[in-house]
């Protein structure tokens, strides 16, 4: 099991996101799993046989056929044309950030996940258990969006250095109207 579990994380670190979570909850159980785990992973390897040619893909303004050394991956017909995001272009920074509230029943902690992107595809990325105990749905919202403030200045940092300075204010989308008052400073805490 620990070995199969380990393929499996190998994907989830380079290039397969959307398996994080449960690659991480599975991996909990390596050292004692039950029928209900190698059913678990099984599904995700059939998961991922399934969607091979599925990954990050990253944008260029213009086609660079330098960096054309092998097979192209298959794109979808709406993955061609690069289409804008609530205003931003393809070379902002741009963050996503979500939490669920204390729905795991052993750490009676908070689920966080964020993830930034920059040219469409992911540069940055987290999933993990809060490290507090919240309160409420809006104080689990809050939490990881400082975070993920915090990993938004590192990289805004990083691309000045490398000269790709963004111009912008980098946009963070959180779905929580509680933690998006309180970033806004429109109700006191």
């Amino acid at each position: 099991m620990s070995r199969d579990t380990g393929e499996v994380l190998f994907p989830m670190v380079k290039c397969r996101l959307d398996i994080l979570m449960h690659a991480i909850i599975l991996s909990q159980y390596m050292s004692n799993p039950g029928q209900a785990h190698y059913e678990v992973l099984k599904n995700l390897v059939r998961y991922l046989a399934h969607t091979a040619n599925k990954g990050i893909y990253y944008w260029r303004t213009e086609l660079d056929t330098t960096l054309l050394l092998g097979d192209t991956p298959i794109l979808h017909d709406d993955n061609y044309q690069l289409s804008e995001l609530r205003g931003t272009n393809s070379m902002d920074l741009v963050g996503f950030v979500d939490s669920d509230w204390t729905t795991h029943s052993t750490m009676r902690t908070s689920i966080t996940g964020m993830i930034l992107m920059y040219a469409r595809g992911d540069v940055g990325y987290k999933s993990k258990f809060q490290p507090v105990i919240t309160h409420s749905s809006t104080e689990a919202e809050f939490v990881p969006a400082c975070n993920m403030a915090k990993m938004i200045l590192f990289y805004r940092s990083l691309l000045q250095q490398v000269g790709m300075e963004q111009k912008d204010a980098t946009i963070l989308f959180e779905d929580n109207n509680g933690a998006l008052m309180m970033a806004n400073a429109q109700k006191p805490t």
